[in-house]
């Protein structure tokens, strides 16, 4: 296995080879511009075509092209590493010590603080809060309306994530405790078995104990995000590794192979991107063993996937297929840049975690296969963090990339493990410290009870309209949607308010929705919040003073302006919203 030796000297020369000449350096350089060719570069030439609200439509950036290139690249450079023998020291059994039960106890304790304190304050604020109220909302239509799930709500996860905060705010109702706090209960024990799982994941990993810790430590973190949205959960990103891991420590393949489709099933039903990452580690793993061992019934594995997803397509239907489609579309995506939190989910992902696989497939031959399997599926899991280029999602769906990476350096004691271990701690704790500085007024709303009031006279309202029915495309605050809706007024739309419908689709289903209904509130003030800019409005990539223009400029809010402005009238004002009536 090659190492990098600064003192190496080629044959029949003297004296120290220049560092940048060294083979080793030399591969690792070509891999950094190819990389950054087809990441940073390589996507302006394949803008997308369809309007949506996203920075990357708005300056022609490929964003997809940049998510498959990372992919696609990632895998090459672990083909590379391993044929050219470079490839991680994998830290030997006897150093890789066990985690005790307690660090899972301490970590769950603060999980539970956390949630229990914070939760608490939004539950009784009676205010709409990020993505906790996102969740709340669409399960509320189901409970109140008897709505169907994707062909009647907009929803962007697996049905699972639906129907478990519904199984909490039904259980515990008898009890007395309102949908928000059985809400912020189902998220609490959602949030320790998400512990469990990466606990038992990060144990099964060739880490040190002191890495392990590490690691447990910082993905801990990861529980404390103050949006409270089930989507943000270590249960959701960290499962399917740990069902990989768990399910090939089982014997005999046909026992594998059962587990791998009713974990399929499983994936799919808490989100997609799990379903799809799940199946690519699964089918690797299957074709690896089926290789090494020279036996065909390892590709039971492989397909049993592709089972599971029939499964699946049956029980969720078409509709949640097609909300896959319709989420593959773009909206949000962003523009890869060289910022910090995208630096480390990039370099976990091209350049480490190839490094560990590598050196762990030198060392461990067929045996390697689960770790394969955890290799291919974490790759599946990036393009999730690359699409909105955020601090969480880099962080959630860069997991098992970041996992692995702690792996490529785990049996190394010098300075730049001790720089990366640095940098894997930073990026759950700078992601989770961003939302909380994003969301600051919010939150400083909610913890001190000093809620901003809404000066919306609903009892006015009601007699305005003469108790009809009046949408509202926009976020509305919980007391008046309450109130509309206790008083039979509300008309709730497929999606939950502006969320997920910045495209030309989602707006003239809007549209269509508000020309169901003879009133609707608008926002008085300025209400295109999701305002991309104009065309003079410039961006810095990779932070080397290069700069582009915007070229297309998508505001979700001019189509409902403009509906506004042709087929309604003003009504009256009731605090900060306006009443428009159907002309």
């Amino acid at each position: 296995m090659a190492h990098l030796d600064l003192s190496q000297t080629p044959a029949g020369t003297s004296g120290r080879v220049p560092f940048w000449r060294q083979p080793t350096v030399q591969i690792w350089l070509a891999i950094g511009a190819v990389a950054s060719l087809c990441v940073f570069i390589l996507p302006f030439a394949f803008p997308p075509t369809t309007p949506s609200q996203s920075a990357s439509y708005a300056v022609g950036f490929g964003n997809r092209v940049a998510m498959l290139s990372t992919v696609f690249v990632s895998a090459a450079v672990a083909i590379l590493l391993w044929w050219r023998r470079i490839g991680a020291r994998i830290t030997d059994p006897p150093e890789q010590g066990t985690m005790p039960l307690s660090w899972l106890a301490w970590a769950s304790a603060a999980a539970i603080i956390f949630h229990a304190f914070l939760g608490w304050r939004v539950a009784i604020a009676d205010v709409y809060y990020c993505d906790a109220s996102y969740f709340l909302t669409q399960v509320g239509r189901h409970l109140h309306d008897h709505a169907v799930l994707y062909k009647d709500i907009e929803f962007a996860y697996g049905p699972l994530l639906f129907y478990w905060p519904e199984l909490f705010i039904r259980v515990l109702a008898p009890l007395g405790l309102k949908a928000p706090g059985a809400y912020m209960v189902s998220l609490t024990v959602m949030q320790l078995a998400g512990l469990g799982i990466i606990f038992y994941a990060i144990q099964s990993l060739p880490l040190t104990r002191r890495l392990k810790g590490v690691a447990m430590l910082t993905m801990a973190f990861g529980t404390l995000t103050p949006l409270l949205g089930l989507n943000y959960t270590l249960l959701r990103f960290a499962l399917p590794y740990a069902g990989i891991l768990w399910i090939t420590a089982q014997a005999g393949v046909w026992r594998q192979s059962i587990l791998f489709g009713l974990a399929q099933i499983l994936m799919l039903s808490i989100s997609p991107e799990l379903g799809v990452a799940f199946a690519g580690g699964a089918g690797a793993y299957g074709l690896y063993r089926a290789a090494m061992d020279r036996d065909s019934r390892w590709l039971a594995a492989c397909a049993a996937p592709l089972v599971g997803l029939a499964v699946a397509a049956v029980l969720l239907g078409r509709n949640y297929f097609e909300m896959m489609l319709r989420f593959a579309g773009g909206n949000f995506a962003g523009v890869i840049e060289a910022k910090p939190h995208l630096e480390i989910l990039l370099l976990a992902a091209i350049a480490l975690s190839p490094f560990a696989i590598a050196g762990y497939v030198r060392r461990y031959g067929r045996e390697a296969g689960p770790m394969i399997g955890l290799y291919i599926a974490a790759l599946g899991m990036v393009p999730a963090g690359l699409g909105r280029c955020d601090e969480l999602h880099t962080f959630f769906a860069g997991i098992g990339v970041l996992l692995l990476s702690l792996v490529a350096v785990s049996a190394y004691q010098n300075v730049w493990s001790t720089v990366w271990v640095a940098l894997f701690i930073v990026s759950a704790v700078y992601s989770t410290a961003s939302q909380a500085i994003l969301y600051k007024p919010l939150e400083k709303q909610v913890i001190s009870g000093n809620i901003w009031p809404d000066n919306v006279d609903v009892a006015h309202l009601e007699a305005v309209t003469g108790g009809a029915k009046i949408a509202a495309p926009f976020k509305l605050p919980i007391r008046v949607m309450e109130a509309l809706t206790q008083n039979g007024q509300f008309a709730p739309g497929y999606f939950c308010f502006m969320i997920n419908s910045q495209d030309i689709p989602g707006q003239e289903r809007k549209i269509a929705e508000m020309r169901q209904v003879p009133y609707v509130l608008f926002p008085t003030q300025d209400y295109r919040i999701f305002e991309m800019g104009d065309n003079r409005r410039r961006f810095v990539i990779m932070r080397f003073g290069i700069t582009y223009t915007k070229k297309h400029v998508f505001n979700s809010g001019e189509l409902l302006e403009q509906e506004v402005a042709k087929n309604w009238q003003r009504v009256e004002d009731f605090g900060g919203y306006t009443l428009y009536r159907q002309k």
